[in-house]
Order: C-alpha cells, then structure tokens, then sequence
C-alpha cells in the first residue's frame, strides 16, 4: 500500500476522516447525517469544533460551530492540558496496601516479559490474519472494520497459545524491579487491574471517567456547562436544518481562554 489510510470506520461506533487541516468524525449516537469537525485552517488564528450536516446538493452546508481556541494559547496551554488530563485518567494505586493485603497471592504480568517472549510472534500472525477476516481497505485509504462476532473475538484471543504465553509470563509480584517504569497486570484472585509503573509510583487507570468529561477536564465547570447546553442545542436545530442559512443564527462559538483559577467539580 503506497498511500496511508486517512478515513476510519467501525460498525455500530463510528467512522473518522484525517484531512490536510481538518479532522472529521462521526458517531452512532448522532444523526447519520451529521458529523463533528475539529478545523485547524492555516488561514485562521483559531482551531475550531463545529457540527456539519450534510445535505444532497452538498453545498452550503448547516453548520454550528460550538467552541473555538486561539492556536497560540492552545500551545502555551499543551502541557498543564495534558497534566490535568493525565491526572484524571491515572489513579494512585496503593500497592502497599495490595502487597499487604494479598502476600504471594498477588501477582504481576509485564508487557515488557510478553513483548520479549519469541512465541508472541505467531500468535500477532494469528491475530492479524483473523482480523482481516472483518475489516476491508476501500479506495485505497479507508479501512473498514466491521463489528466481530464471538466466534472471530475467541479465535482472535481466547487461544491455547493466547492462554500459554500469559500463563508462562504470570509471576508473584517481584520484591523489586530492574527498570524504573513498567505496565501491565497485577492479578488479586479474580481482579485484574491495569497498571502503570514510575519509578516508586503506581497508578490504575480510571475506567469510571467518562470520556467526553476527560475531554473537558481542562475547562472550568462553568464553561463546560456552556459547552454541553451548546452542544445539546446545537443538535436540535441541525438536524433538521437544510441550508447554512437554518443555523447561521446559532453558529456562535463559545470562545475557550485561559483562566488562571479554574474552578472544577471533578473529584
């Protein structure tokens, strides 16, 4: 293949489309013909979010531009972005407490041990091949991923050699490790929890977090209040809208800045 894949679907989720100064998705819970648009034209100081319906003559189409950004201060603000991202998604996890609790009970499974084992090889061949079985390249650039059936996911994963490379890789939690960071599992009976090691830090990842507010994380609860009844508004009036001239009225985004303080009501 001489051409990268630029557009990306998966059934009954959604699809995404990677553009020169754009990306464009869509989703399952949103009309079918309606998508989001992340624009990050050359030609403007600002990165946009609008919601794009489309129409037969594809023409001045309805838009809704929900939120917008000056790059500029998008930049400034990439690494306490990322850090208070960062710090919603990874949890403390207590592995003194689990060590204290569980004795030789407890047990670890490093990423680092199954990448280095030589049968994981074959096994990536067999999963490969079995994915190929539910996905399609179209037009050269576009994968398709169709939704696999339990006899596809079982033979994709729940394989003898699938069940012998972890079994071989499981062992008793270590008294001390020969790197400084690591991922993996730590099995507790019948709980398996994902975790990320630095140094002498251990952190879970938070499966309650819902994504859309990871997303938002960075913005302050006003805001993100803002953005939400945006959004909910902006769907109602776009779906049933024809041309650009239906919605121009509501296309007014909420413009993101920086507030030195934000208040937020995240745990």
């Amino acid at each position: 293949m001489d051409q990268s894949i630029d557009y990306l679907s998966v059934e009954d989720l959604g699809w995404v489309h990677f553009k020169t100064q754009l990306i464009s998705f869509g989703h399952h819970g949103l009309p079918p013909d309606v998508h989001f648009t992340i624009s990050y034209d050359s030609r403007s100081e600002d990165i946009n979010f609008h919601l794009t319906r489309n129409v037969p003559t594809n023409e001045n189409k309805p838009k809704i531009a929900i939120a917008c950004i000056n790059k500029e201060l998008l930049n400034k603000l990439q690494i306490p972005i990322a850090e208070t991202i960062l710090g919603k998604l990874l949890l403390p996890l207590d592995i003194k407490f689990l060590r204290s609790k569980y004795g030789r009970r407890l047990y670890y499974l490093s990423f680092a041990d199954l990448e280095q084992d030589s049968r994981k090889v074959d096994i990536e061949v067999k999963i490969t091949n079995e994915f190929k079985k539910i996905s399609a390249v179209k037009r050269r650039t576009r994968l398709k991923i169709n939704s696999p059936t339990e006899t596809v996911l079982k033979s994709m994963f729940l394989t003898a050699k699938m069940r012998n490379l972890l079994l071989d890789n499981l062992n008793r939690f270590p008294k001390q490790f020969s790197s400084t960071t690591g991922t993996g599992f730590l099995l507790t009976g019948k709980t398996i929890v994902p975790f990320i090691r630095i140094d002498q830090n251990w952190y879970r990842i938070n499966d309650r977090m819902n994504p859309i507010d990871l997303f938002l994380a960075w913005i302050d609860t006003s805001t993100r209040k803002e953005l939400v009844a945006k959004f909910t508004e902006s769907i109602s009036f776009i779906k049933t809208a024809e041309t650009y001239k239906d919605t121009e009225p509501y296309d007014t985004p909420i413009r993101l800045v920086e507030l030195l303080h934000p208040q937020t009501d995240f745990v």
